[in-house]
């Protein structure tokens, strides 16, 4: 049976320490002889945390304009896509569900790294980073330098609020503290939008022994974060975080 490569991917602001994340995990979670593939959106222009990621001899490092031409070595231990951090991730997800059906790899986790000094500056970026979140199966919080211990307990709170299932972790000096925790390839996502092994039929609130009599529509509805208008765009707007990057 052909074995798949598990796929990791990776959402947040440019400049969050996303490649650091994921250099750190790969150092701390795989065998230096295992492949890791690593692709990068072409937009992402920092030479150094490629060289870094490069320095790792089994690793494969390279950079994609579209998803859809991503293709992993049949030997790849694991993917790790770092979408664009100055786009929309909606985009980005919508085309990594399409990527994923296409390619056929597994889904281990989302994961998003919150740039806590550029959200501490702009709070008008939460929904972006709440629109992450609501797909994400880890929240890792970096460059946090600066940033008052009271704002992460006041970040945190409204998802703990509404019972949001991910882990919420610390990033220090570029380290998280349990890479084997952060790679387990367990589901911890609030949306479902990635999870197709779900019978349809197990989201509805009815009992399986008691069927009501009128046929039962058992088509999964459409995430609410991933609902496009007719006109195209979606249904929920979200701020332009390059023109917060761009302001710097």
């Amino acid at each position: 049976m052909l074995r798949m490569a598990e796929v990791y991917f990776i959402l947040g602001a440019e400049g969050a320490g996303r490649r650091g994340v994921v250099r750190d995990l790969i150092e701390g979670g795989f065998a230096d002889d295992e492949v890791v593939v690593v692709a990068q959106h072409a937009s992402e222009s920092d030479s150094t945390a490629t060289e870094q990621l490069e320095a790792r001899a089994s690793n494969r490092v390279l950079a994609y304009e579209e998803l859809r031409h991503i293709q992993a070595p049949a030997d790849a231990e694991a993917i790790f896509i770092i979408a664009s951090g100055r786009g929309n991730p909606l985009d980005y997800l919508e085309a990594f569900g399409e990527w994923l059906q296409i390619s056929g790899e597994s889904l281990a986790r989302i994961i998003t790294v919150v740039h806590c000094q550029l959200l501490h500056a702009q709070p008008k970026l939460e929904l972006w980073h709440r629109a992450c979140i609501h797909f994400s199966d880890v929240v890792l919080l970096d460059r946090r330098e600066g940033v008052p211990n009271k704002w992460f307990s006041d970040f945190k709170k409204p998802y703990e609020q509404d019972h949001y299932p991910c882990l919420f972790e610390l990033v220090k000096k570029g380290r998280v503290k349990n890479p084997a925790l952060i790679l387990e390839p367990q589901p911890r996502r609030l949306s479902l939008a990635f999870d197709d092994d779900i019978d349809a039929i197990d989201l509805l609130d009815i009992d399986e022994d008691d069927l009501p009599e009128e046929p039962i529509d058992l088509t999964r509805p459409t995430d609410p974060w991933l609902v496009r208008l007719p006109s195209g765009h979606w249904e929920k707007h979200l701020p332009d975080i390059a023109t917060f990057l761009d302001s710097e």
